[in-house]
C-alpha cells in the first residue's frame, strides 16, 4: 500500500476515528512501517438537517 499517496477517510464520528487518523499519520518506525499521511483537509457534510449530526470526509495525502 506504499504506492497509495492519498487516502478518502469517511466518519459519522470524528471522535472514534481519531486513534485511527493518528495511526495514520504517524512516523515510520518497527510497528508503523511506510511513509506517513497527513491531515490535508477536512470537510463536513450535514446529511441529516435540523440535527447535530455531520459525516465528516477527511482526506490524507503522503
Amino acid at each position: 500500500m506504499e504506492t497509495m499517496r492519498r487516502l478518502i477517510f469517511v466518519s459519522c464520528e470524528p471522535n472514534a476515528a481519531i486513534s485511527n487518523i493518528v495511526n495514520l499519520c504517524r512516523p515510520s518506525s518497527r510497528k508503523y512501517t511506510g511513509d506517513a499521511f497527513s491531515v490535508t483537509r477536512v470537510q463536513p457534510v450535514d446529511m441529516f438537517p435540523q440535527t447535530n449530526h455531520m459525516e465528516w470526509i477527511i482526506q490524507l495525502d503522503r
